[in-house]
């Protein structure tokens, strides 16, 4: 079934068309409706966008013709208001395709598409590190900084609060294989810890510890770092901003080009970010049902967890918070696949889903949280995200995905706060 939409090509900047498959009519219990935003467009070309069945299987498939060097995005929908993200794409030529199950959309499902040109990237000169890279989608923006190999920061775009916490006494300086260098930022290890030849700390020094290479293409930012000479693997980080929604997602890749006595190790992608917080910061982490955990998390299974909570910590209604603590630090793993961060200006939400029937590190941790002791010079939560764990061949690739969603705070308690942000779906 086709249906051609009711506006010529080149689209503007952004532009919006909508399908929907309501649960009624057609071979597959679908029927369709399109529509498309208003907006000022030129061109020739009338596009049109069509859905079928694949034969044998319980798919859809979208094919759209489309107009090179635009992202499409997927967006999927119950209700014609609360539209969540599929796929995205960029068209490098005329036409682009995009298969979905029907088992999870189900019958009533709207599926929209935006258009955009890609997101502005430049290169800068950020706290002195010249190489460094911006990108910016008109609502936050991300600075990234191959130099120390990380995703160093993120934030509303024009704005002095900053989501992720930065030591600025290292401000321009290089990494060292001989001595660790806590820039803060959002970076990637290998989990488990206790797999590190460098018994606990320091992180292996081909995964933090050297300086990578960075560059960008249609708005979208990668990092290649050196290969480890213990995993024998590389990582590479995609970086990019969803476009008109405050999100930044990263997808982590690790690429296994040598043997080494890693072959036959199980171990898995880990993201580590180092977030900013304030004295009266809460972190929130929804509890899953049913949890592995008794309680809802763990303080076993990691060297550096426990042996105490932070402080005030409290689990109500599956819904567990704490705050920084000036006495200690505190670190605690959780099976969620989602962290939320509440601040006095910002609130920081991290998704990195749970993939059931597989195993995690730390005691079956897809999440951990460390809390640094609180103090003008530690103001930071590490919020950790952890990948499943396999062996990899040479020539393997093993990769987890993060999403970061920034919000000004608004809710008048952190709790009020934290409800509205869990809510919320890109």
């Amino acid at each position: 079934m086709t249906i051609p939409l009711a506006a010529p090509f080149p689209f503007p900047r952004h532009c919006r068309f909508i399908l929907s498959a309501a649960g009624r009519s057609w071979s597959l219990g679908l029927a369709l409706l399109l529509a498309l935003a208003p907006a000022r467009v030129q061109g020739q070309t009338q596009p049109s966008i069509s859905m079928q069945s694949v034969a044998g299987s319980s798919n859809l498939l979208f094919q759209l013709n489309t107009q090179s060097n635009w992202f499409y995005t997927f967006q999927q929908s119950t209700n014609f208001t609360n539209w969540g993200y599929a796929a995205d794409y960029y068209a490098s030529n005329t036409s682009l395709s995009w298969t979905n199950p029907i088992t999870t959309n189900g019958a009533g499902a709207f599926f929209r598409v935006t258009v955009n040109a890609p997101n502005p990237a430049a290169n800068t000169n950020y706290h002195s590190w010249a190489n460094s890279i911006t990108i910016n989608n008109g609502l936050v923006e991300a600075v990234i900084v191959p130099t120390i190999g990380r995703v160093q920061q993120f934030r509303f775009l024009g704005d002095t609060n900053n989501a992720f916490w930065e030591d600025p006494t290292l401000y321009g300086q290089s990494p060292s294989t001989s001595s660790y260098k806590g820039f803060g930022g959002n970076k990637a290890w290998p989990a488990p810890q206790y797999g590190w030849a460098t018994h606990w700390w320091p992180p292996p020094t081909g995964f933090d510890g050297t300086t990578e290479t960075g560059s960008f293409t249609n708005g979208v930012v990668t990092l290649v770092s050196q290969t480890d000479s213990q995993y024998g693997l590389h990582v590479t980080r995609t970086i990019e901003l969803l476009f008109n929604e405050p999100v930044m997602r990263i997808t982590t890749a690790f690429t296994r080009t040598a043997s080494t006595s890693m072959i036959t190790s199980n171990f898995g992608v880990w993201i580590d970010c180092q977030a900013a917080v304030t004295n009266t910061s809460r972190c929130y982490v929804p509890v899953p049902s049913p949890s592995i955990f008794a309680n809802g998390y763990t303080l076993t299974g990691d060297a550096y967890f426990g042996p105490s909570l932070p402080v005030n910590f409290s689990n109500v209604n599956s819904l567990i918070s704490f705050g920084p603590d000036t006495a200690a630090s505190h670190k605690v793993g959780f099976d969620s696949g989602t962290l939320i961060l509440v601040g006095t200006n910002l609130t920081l939400r991290i998704d990195a889903p749970r993939i059931a029937g597989l195993s995690y590190p730390a005691g079956g941790c897809s999440t951990e949280v460390y809390t640094a002791q609180y103090s003008s010079t530690s103001a930071y939560f590490e919020l950790e995200l952890l990948g499943p764990m396999s062996t990899l061949p040479v020539g393997g690739t093993m990769q987890a995905t993060t999403t970061y969603s920034l919000f000004h705070r608004t809710g008048p308690t952190d709790d009020a706060e934290a409800q509205k942000v869990l809510s919320w779906q890109y």
